[in-house]
């Protein structure tokens, strides 16, 4: 249970940080209108690619491929990614391969993909095909699987940028997870108390590593629930908490508790560069520790997430098992053993 309890408490303690990584890079993507970017080229390429070779093997009319060639590419684009309050005319919201991201959709869903398609000038011409029916579910089928490929490279996108905010956040805050993590394992008060301070994660599904979009409510509910735990925690800064620039290697306190500049003999040392020079290996330690912090914060939020609802689950199905077989190991220990009758 201590070993459970531990990396639950660790868990708690980087999900919070992880919120704010994924906070920050969440605020880069709409910046940037990376959403409405991915989604613009998956379209063009849509276009170019997939739609006349989808087309092409399944059969479809002279009408149909001859349509391709005199169909607008601005006005097929505009069309599946314009906003319906855009209030602009297709002709003008696209230009070749440039369209105004600010009045664009981020995503389509099947239904919506299809709905739109079908107002397309090669949507008629599909529609009046006799094989309409199988052209155009070969088509939504394409989207969905072209959808699904950008929505794991909107994930890469998301990791290259959270790993290194990850990274300078854990310096900024001194998170030295070697440190953190065995302090929660061999401090049962320490780790009791983050567990009892922190409220059941709620039972939410989590939304896509990168995308909280695809689950609004979920991303909420994950979102809050982190921000509670940041309150809590910044209560606890006075209990000894292991995090912040309090800690080695800030040693300049006479009177400070961390272990590390108590036992290397650094307490009332000044300056980092000084504690560094006079023991090495305790700060490259520390150095690892912060590293590998910015590496499991910038997994983001909904990994933590994650990861703290199913260490919940795992310990409260321990508690529960653990007194019952506690009692049935007593009943065996005080009964008769059968080998001994007769």
């Amino acid at each position: 249970m201590g070993l459970l309890e531990g990396l639950l408490a660790f868990a708690l303690t980087i999900l919070v940080f992880a919120n704010v990584v994924s906070a920050a890079v969440e605020f880069v993507q709409r910046v940037g209108k990376a959403r409405a970017r991915g989604f613009h080229r998956m379209m063009l390429a849509y276009w170019g690619r997939d739609l006349p070779e989808v087309l092409k093997a399944n059969g479809a009319g002279p009408a149909v491929l001859d349509g391709l060639k005199t169909q607008s590419k601005a006005d097929f684009i505009g069309e599946m990614v314009r906003h319906p309050v855009a209030g602009l005319d297709n002709a003008v919201l696209c230009r070749g391969d440039t369209c105004d991201l600010s009045k664009m959709v981020e995503k389509l869903d099947s239904t919506e993909f299809r709905d739109r398609l079908s107002t397309t000038q090669i949507g008629g011409l599909i529609a009046a095909d006799p094989a309409a029916p199988k052209l155009m579910d070969a088509l939504v089928k394409r989207f969905e699987v072209m959808g699904r490929a950008a929505s794991e490279q909107f994930a890469r996108n998301a990791r290259t940028l959270s790993i290194p905010i990850g990274i300078a956040l854990a310096l900024a805050i001194n998170l030295d997870s070697i440190h953190l993590l065995s302090r929660y394992l061999t401090e049962e008060p320490l780790r009791q108390t983050i567990i009892a301070k922190f409220p059941a994660a709620p039972a939410v599904a989590v939304p896509a590593p990168g995308d909280p979009a695809v689950d609004a409510d979920a991303f909420k509910a994950m979102t809050e629930y982190a921000q509670l735990l940041r309150k809590e925690m910044d209560g606890m800064r006075t209990q000894g908490f292991p995090v912040g620039w309090d800690q080695y290697p800030n040693c300049s306190a006479k009177d400070g508790t961390d272990s590390r500049c108590v036992k290397a003999g650094l307490r009332g040392m000044d300056g980092v560069l000084t504690v560094a020079g006079h023991d090495h290996a305790v700060f490259a330690k520390w150095a690892v520790g912060v590293l590998i912090s910015g590496l499991l914060v910038g997994l983001g939020a909904p990994f933590w997430f994650e990861v703290v609802q199913r260490l919940m689950q795992a310990r409260s199905g321990l508690r529960a098992v653990t007194p019952n077989t506690a009692q049935q190991g007593g009943t065996n220990l005080g009964g008769t053993n059968p080998g001994a009758a007769g």
